[in-house]
This record gives structure tokens, C-alpha cells and sequence, in this order.
């Protein structure tokens, strides 16, 4: 890597440099960074910030819809036909569908909206 001696100075107000280090801070990167990257339009990923007990009671969320299927199928197989089951089925289906997209996402990485700064 090449050593960067050529400086430029570059005056901000006090509000909108507290902002660009909140985000650089967010990205993991000091604010001289943060800034050429700006500059430069590089891909700025931030890692968010995920709510352990969160992910932990989804989990479980998704322990429970899968035990509820087992339940519906158990109950075809042995030549019971529970009350609109294939509704049921299809709901407990669909919800932890929506369960493992929601997960996916708490456990990703997103952009920073560059469009959206208003600065």
C-alpha cells in the first residue's frame, strides 16, 4: 500500500462531521477512510447491529411451527384429517418461509444508502 503524505484540508460543520463519523464508525472505518471511499464511490457495507435474544426467540418461533407441521403430518399418516389442515399446512409453511427470510436478514449485511443522505 502506498504511504499517503499529500493532505487537503476539508471544512465541515460540526453537526455533519459528528454524522460522517457515526457512519464511518458504523462501517467500521476511521473517517478519513469513510470519506474516500465517498469520494472514490466505493461499496460501503455496514454490519448491523443484531438483538441476540431476538434471533433466539425466532428460533424458537420456528421450533414450534415445525413441531406443528410434524403434528399435521403425524396425524395424515396415521389417517386422521384434522379440521382444514391443508390451510394449516400451508400457513405454517408460508410462516416459516417468512421466518427464514426475517433471520436471513438480521444475520446479513446492508448498504449504506448513499442516496438517501441528506448532508
Amino acid at each position: 500500500m502506498k504511504t499517503k503524505t499529500a493532505q487537503h484540508l476539508l471544512l465541515l460543520e460540526p453537526e455533519q462531521k459528528k454524522e460522517w463519523k457515526r457512519r464511518a464508525s458504523l462501517a467500521g472505518m476511521t473517517l478519513n477512510k469513510y470519506i474516500r471511499s465517498c469520494v472514490e464511490k466505493r461499496k460501503i457495507t455496514v454490519q448491523q447491529t443484531v438483538n441476540l435474544k431476538l434471533i433466539i426467540q425466532l428460533s424458537r418461533i420456528g421450533n414450534n411451527l415445525n413441531q406443528q407441521t410434524k403434528a399435521i403430518h403425524t396425524a395424515l399418516k396415521s389417517g386422521e384429517t384434522p379440521d382444514n389442515w391443508n390451510e394449516n399446512l400451508q400457513a405454517v409453511e408460508e410462516t416459516m418461509s417468512l421466518l427464514r427470510q426475517i433471520q436471513a436478514e438480521l444475520m446479513g449485511l446492508r448498504d449504506i444508502d448513499r442516496e438517501n443522505y441528506k448532508g
